[in-house]
């Protein structure tokens, strides 16, 4: 497990208090728990079946490679119907555009200090029209741009103390802010924050206290927020709980029971070091996605080298786990622990793997007695370890 940086140093809060809502111990109530979808996810018991009966299709997209947007490291991408864009915060420090056959657009916004530029890259959102990217600069201010490139608006937001990992805009009127920490010691420290928006500031609720004590720092490295389509859904860190973030409160979406294994609880003699000793031992969540029908969930398994996964179809109530065979041997690509799943269309997600992991597992899926030599010959020919990364599509049946 690796620790986390805050990456977003955003700044509303306190100040809000005196503009909004009276920040009361009322406002925490806000989690509804009475829709929640709970599993128990046996591993060993779920039906298991290949990866071709999960998933009826399976395309690949090399993202160009060129002077003008050479990838280091994908931190965050987000995909609309016609684009792709990818945010290096590491080593490009850039945010790059892409169609969806894979071909460089431009370059959204620039590092400067600037009116129209960002100091620092936290995180990149897509608005709530879906019309603009919104780039979160480390210096408390949003810089919301066109699929042009060009800048709409500009807000800057309160100065305080506050980090926030994230933020993500719910509907026309709310934005939403995460941080582990919470807001202070004397408060009860919740974790989410929800605004009326992001010019005026005013908090409508707040909910999820944090998990950090006095000996307990660390958080679980998983991107906090997640939007889906129209919904923006949260995981509560170090749990198996799923959360749906709305206008009127956070409602609890999906509680997990993982049998021989889960997150160890947190308490308060607990230490970093501990904690970590503990997760290496155990089965804990690896990643999600929700899609329009189904919900995926991978997990980590000690001494497992791959990361077995369950579909869960949330019309039937129908479980099934898949064996890790396959037919299509693209199949291999379809986790990576980077960079979060993101959605493109209603029951497709997308993965992201470096050029250089794609080479490397090239001898393993050449070997498979079931290749399909074109296939495999577009998805290598002419790929070095410094080309851009290759993104996997990948369609599950429903």
């Amino acid at each position: 497990m690796r620790t986390v940086i805050y990456i977003l140093f955003l700044a509303t809060l306190i100040g809000c208090q005196k503009r909004g809502r009276n920040l009361s111990e009322e406002s925490m109530e806000h989690v509804e728990d009475t829709t929640a979808i709970e599993l128990t996810i046996d591993l060993n018991k779920i039906p298991a079946v290949p990866f071709d009966s999960l998933m009826d299709d399976v395309k690949f997209v090399r993202l160009q490679t060129d002077e003008r947007c050479l990838i280091g490291v994908v931190n965050q991408m987000v995909c609309t119907d016609d684009y792709i864009f990818v945010m290096d915060r590491e080593m490009a420090k850039s945010v790059f555009c892409f169609d969806m056959q894979g071909r460089f657009v431009r370059k959204i916004g620039q590092e400067g200090e600037g009116p129209e530029e960002y100091i620092r890259l936290c995180n990149i959102a897509l608005s709530a029209d879906k019309k603009h990217l919104v780039i979160v600069d480390w210096a408390a201010k949003l810089l919301y741009y066109d699929f042009v490139g060009d800048l709409k608006k500009t807000v800057r937001l309160g100065t305080g103390t506050n980090h926030f990992e994230a933020i993500e805009e719910v509907d026309e009127q709310l934005i939403a802010g995460f941080t582990n920490s919470g807001l202070s010691e004397e408060e009860t420290r919740p974790m989410l924050y929800v605004a009326t928006n992001a010019e005026k500031q005013e908090i409508q609720y707040r909910a999820l206290p944090t998990h950090q004590t006095k000996l307990f720092r660390i958080n679980n490295g998983m991107f906090p927020f997640r939007k889906y389509g129209d919904d923006v859904y949260l995981k509560k860190p170090w749990t198996e709980s799923f959360y749906k973030v709305g206008t009127n409160g956070c409602t609890k979406l999906y509680q997990l029971d993982i049998v021989g294994g889960g997150y160890p609880e947190i308490t308060e003699d607990i230490n970093d070091d501990t904690y970590i000793e503990l997760l290496n031992r155990t089965v804990t969540l690896g990643d999600y996605v929700f899609c329009k029908d189904v919900s995926v969930f991978f997990f980590s398994v000690p001494k497992t080298y791959w990361h077995p996964f369950v579909v869960h179809n949330r019309k039937t109530g129908s479980m099934l786990r898949c064996s890790g065979n396959y037919m299509n041997p693209l199949f291999e690509f379809c986790f990576t622990r980077d960079t979060p799943l993101v959605c493109q269309g209603d029951n497709t997600y997308v993965v992201q793997q470096p050029a250089n992991t794609v080479l490397y597992l090239k001898k393993k899926i050449y070997n498979s007695p079931l290749i399909q030599d074109e296939t495999l010959e577009k998805l290598y020919d002419g790929l070095t370890e410094d080309n851009n990364p290759v993104l996997f599509f990948y369609h599950l049946r429903h």
